[in-house]
């Protein structure tokens, strides 16, 4: 088993949309569909807001200051097989504003151009339509935490401390 800590970000649209990247594991056969924020592995040396600074740009072309990143807001732990191991995983979570716009896949790694199958901007309404279909929506509360993800993007001044989400 791997430890890895991740910072992510929710990604919002000016109309308060998420975006979401359509994946699954690509060491299974027939493996199940599920939609994640940006995000990933911190590297060595880098700082929570550096990584998911890093990690916006890299996954979808778009430049972010790390310190324009509000958070961490929220804090998941999990245990999954991934690509043929299995992974402990402490995720931290920052909210971020743009644009919105086409995320440019060009920079992703061998293994994310294995895994990510599409994206797309989401409200709480198509994230419920989502979950209804039989599709997982990482984090679990994602829909429901939208409204408290756009208020802090507009007001990081009233963030609390981190909270622990599934």
């Amino acid at each position: 088993m791997s430890w890895r800590t991740s910072a992510r970000v929710v990604l919002l649209d000016e109309s308060g949309a998420v975006l979401l990247f359509r994946g699954s594991d690509p060491a299974l056969v027939d493996a199940p569909i599920w939609w994640f924020t940006v995000g990933g592995a911190v590297e060595p040396g880098e700082t929570l807001a550096q990584a998911a600074a890093r990690e916006v740009a890299e996954e979808t072309g778009l430049r972010v200051d790390p310190g324009a990143l509000v958070g961490p807001l929220w804090r998941r732990q999990a245990v999954f097989e991934f690509d043929g191991s299995v992974i402990r995983s402490e995720e931290l979570f920052f909210v971020h504003r743009t644009t919105r716009f086409e995320p440019s896949l060009q920079n992703h790694t061998v293994l994310e151009r294995r895994t990510i199958h599409g994206y797309r901007w989401c409200d709480e309404t198509m994230i419920r339509e989502l979950v209804a279909g039989g599709e997982t929506v990482y984090p679990l509360q994602l829909g429901e935490l939208l409204v408290q993800a756009n208020a802090l993007a507009d007001a990081p001044a009233l963030r609390k401390q981190l909270q622990s989400i599934r």
